[in-house]
């Protein structure tokens, strides 16, 4: 488990799954959701529902990106 601020001061735990998925998430600079397995989906899902990343609809597809509100998102 490792800690991340979504929010100044606001700590939240990821699972190293979903860290992996982070730094897809950031290396990549998106990711559509028809490239992820299922299992990569919900990890992806899990940090959208932890506020660390976005997910948006372009031309009926979904994609994953990292949130642009943040300067950094560095994990503890």
């Amino acid at each position: 488990m490792r800690a991340y601020e979504a929010f100044p001061g606001i700590p939240v735990y990821v699972n190293n799954d979903e860290k992996h998925m982070y730094d897809r998430i950031c290396k990549d600079g998106s990711v559509c959701k028809s490239d992820l397995s299922e299992y990569e989906q919900n990890c992806a899902n899990s940090l959208v529902n932890k506020s660390i990343i976005l997910r948006k609809k372009i031309n009926n597809d979904l994609f994953y990106k990292k949130r642009s509100d943040r300067p950094s998102a560095d994990t503890v």
